[in-house]
């Protein structure tokens, strides 16, 4: 162990005092002196070493010198990164959502059902748990209210008393007929084939309970009517109205096509029904 005596040597030694001159060599003439310590110039050695890596520091963090250090990028090479990536993540999610859609439509043309694990997918990022359907007395007021003022409420149309036989029907298709009604082989309308883009009327004011598109009757529209009447329309080019829309009677609902599967060409099958029977449309209207 090092003693107090040796201590105080060493810092003595230290803290000796040298002389530094600078003497011209031609006349031996003193042109500067300087005196030090050797502690003076540990201390002007650590300064220097310290200011040198402070500045290097400095014009790594805070410059834009750092990007010609090895392993450092530029701030704009993150940024088009950053964006690749959300690019990236974006096609994947899009390609994904692709190959669910043709595996669906692959099943769809082969008359398979589609699973509800591939329809529908549960959002694990939600938490529906502490959601609670407790509805108010105000609430449930407003809700009927709402409801009776909406266009989709079917008390909006007009009940009307009159009988099947006196209802004024309007021919939702002129053209010829080449498949009648006949309940007995399931076939419960009739099918009207006329010329192409041919617009599809209304046959009764009502309101549009169904538009869409089925694999055997392709584009489907149904119509619900006053006294319990429902008109249905097959095989469309086009639908006019979306579900809730409420039609006047010949208002154009839909274009004349050969889409589904049951069809031989393009026509409309239009069917009526009463009261949930199917009747025959040519006993009240002339096509």
């Amino acid at each position: 162990m090092i003693n107090k005596k040796s201590w105080r040597l060493g810092w003595q030694q230290l803290r000796r005092k040298y002389r530094v001159q600078i003497i011209s060599e031609d006349h031996f003439e003193e042109k500067a002196s300087l005196r030090l310590s050797l502690f003076n110039l540990l201390v002007v050695f650590a300064s220097v070493i310290i200011a040198m890596v402070s500045l290097t520091i400095y014009l790594v963090a805070f410059t834009n010198l750092r990007e010609y250090i090895p392993g450092y990028a530029d701030s704009s090479s993150k940024k088009k990164l950053l964006e690749l990536l959300i690019i990236t993540d974006s096609l994947e999610k899009k390609s994904a959502a692709n190959d669910v859609f043709l595996n669906n439509l692959q099943l769809v043309i082969q008359g398979k059902n589609i699973p509800d694990s591939l329809m529908y997918k549960r959002d694990t990022t939600s938490r529906f748990s502490h959601i609670t359907d407790q509805r108010s007395k105000d609430d449930s007021i407003l809700r009927a209210m709402v409801e009776s003022e909406d266009q989709y409420n079917l008390s909006a149309i007009t009940v009307n008393k009159n009988t099947l036989a006196s209802s004024l029907f309007f021919t939702p298709l002129r053209g010829t007929i080449t498949n009648h009604f006949n309940a007995d082989i399931g076939h419960y309308g009739i099918d009207v084939a006329s010329r192409k883009n041919e617009a599809v009327k209304a046959t009764l004011p009502g309101t549009v309970i169904m538009s869409a598109w089925t694999s055997e009757s392709g584009y489907v529209l149904v119509i619900q009517h006053t006294d319990n009447l429902v008109s249905v329309y097959k095989h469309n080019a086009v639908l006019l109205k979306k579900s809730g829309a409420i039609v006047k009677s010949g208002e154009p609902i839909a274009i004349v096509g050969n889409s589904g599967e049951n069809t031989t060409g393009p026509h409309l099958h239009f069917e009526l029904w009463y009261n949930g029977i199917p009747v025959d449309p040519t006993l009240y209207m002339v096509f």
